[in-house]
């Protein structure tokens, strides 16, 4: 085994420079750099001449080696990563990467008690001389299958005795019951700001159309409102691009000669602010904090962001994220920050496809870089900064006109974002009624 070569070590420079991936992403990426050299070598081959037969080769290498799915996936991020460099770079004309996927991790469902085994098992004989026990026994067994409770939910219920003590802990466990508050349905008009009804005044997603008359009044609809939750407005944007369900508009993935682009653009970082209620936060499309949905129960302003970070692209290589999902499809990811701190820069910056495919805005002149690269028909500004109205429009329209080329500008509007962070709510109702066929909120 010889020396990384001076290219692959100038590549490990760019990703640790310019990329600022972390340290263990960089020592995974230099080991499966390795094994391409090792790979070329062996079969006699130069890596810039490699065509896509050979890569088809080496992965079926790995597999034989005994790699598992996700380190294999790994190799090819790094692979597809050099080769796409040394395309901007005009070295290459076609990456012979693409196309080629790692094979898919299993993901073995939980077990279960069948229903013979759990009659069974509630059936089985009484303790001898404990019939309060066996009582006992058999409401556990009926609860927990008839209730799908988890075992650490039932040992967590109590008995209480007395009517005061019964309503105080229903009172606990219904957490915040404000939010089940009720309105007259004979007005004809619901509260839209608590419980199950949280949202729906707001607008559901366009999917996937070429209807741009459609999309532009849409887009002029919009207004800002809610935090920021890039994860679940990045998910519904992708299920708009998916042949699957929800929705099951877009190709399918592989297609020849189609690319799935999504654009990612905020202008905040992630919010799943701590309260003080019972529940520790407000609903959201990602439930209360207590439900595990972040892979944590409690925690401060910055750890829950952190856990939604995560979630979005992690910064470990191999740890598996919303971002490196998408990029296992070939879907070439764009990602805008505008004005947001360096971490959610990162974030953003880690996210993307490349370098390329990452536009930090910090002003107007910003943007109208993005309009002269991207050429888009609709900017949309999302985030309480655009309850400025006007006075923020005017100004950032003005200066984007003349930091832009005129043809990009005369072709393309900037509006504000009507969903904002309840974009994960409104979506999440979407894809209910979708699925279920319930139309009323």
């Amino acid at each position: 085994m010889q020396a990384l070569g001076p290219e692959l070590q100038q590549f490990l420079t760019h990703l640790r420079v310019e990329r600022r991936l972390a340290d263990r992403t960089l020592a995974m990426y230099a080991e499966a750099l390795q094994r391409l050299q090792d790979s070329a070598a062996a079969s006699g081959v130069e890596l810039k001449r490699a065509g896509p037969q050979h890569l088809r080769q080496w992965v079926g290498q790995l597999r034989t080696r005994g790699l598992a799915p996700r380190s294999i996936a790994i190799a090819l991020a790094a692979w597809r990563g050099l080769y796409r460099w040394w395309g901007r770079q005009g070295v290459l004309l076609a990456n012979p990467v693409d196309g080629l996927r790692a094979p898919r991790a299993a993901k073995p469902l939980p077990k279960a008690l069948s229903v013979e085994q759990a009659m069974g098992l509630v059936g089985q004989p009484d303790t001898p001389g404990a019939p309060a026990l066996a009582a006992r026994d058999r409401a556990i067994c009926e609860l927990l299958y008839g209730c799908g409770l988890r075992v650490a939910e039932l040992l967590g219920l109590d008995v209480v005795a007395s009517t005061t003590a019964r309503e105080s802990e229903w009172g606990l466990r219904l957490r915040d019951r404000t939010r089940y508050r009720t309105s007259s349905k004979r007005s004809g008009t619901f509260s839209t700001g608590w419980g199950p009804n949280r949202g729906c005044d707001l607008q559901p997603l366009i999917r996937l159309t070429d209807n741009y008359s459609a999309l532009r009044t849409a887009v002029n609809n919009m207004s800002a409102t809610g935090n920021t939750n890039v994860p679940l407005g990045t998910i519904w944007g992708w299920h708009t691009l998916s042949p699957n369900a929800p929705f099951g508009d877009g190709r399918a993935y592989g297609t020849t000669r189609l690319t799935k682009i999504i654009i990612i653009m905020t202008d905040g970082e992630n919010v799943m602010s701590d309260r003080s209620n019972p529940n520790r936060g407000s609903y959201s499309g990602l439930g209360y904090i207590y439900q595990n949905r972040l892979g944590i129960t409690s925690g401060s302003d910055s750890q829950r962001r952190t856990a939604m970070d995560n979630r979005f692209d992690h910064p470990t290589a191999g740890v598996e994220d919303m971002c490196g999902n998408m990029k296992d499809q070939d879907i070439e990811v764009y990602t805008v920050a505008v004005q947001v701190d360096g971490s959610a820069q990162t974030l953003l910056r880690r996210c993307a496809t490349d370098a390329d495919h990452y536009f930090p805005v910090d002003s107007a002149a910003g943007i109208g870089a993005l309009l002269n690269v991207l050429n888009p028909d609709v900017v949309v500004l999302a985030g309480g900064v655009v309850n400025a109205g006007e006075a923020l429009f005017g100004p950032l329209k003005a200066e984007v006109r003349r930091r832009a080329f005129a043809p990009a500008v005369d072709a393309c509007r900037i509006v504000p974002g009507e969903l904002g962070g309840s974009a994960g709510v409104v979506g999440a109702i979407a894809g209910f009624k979708a699925q279920t066929g319930i139309t009323s909120a």
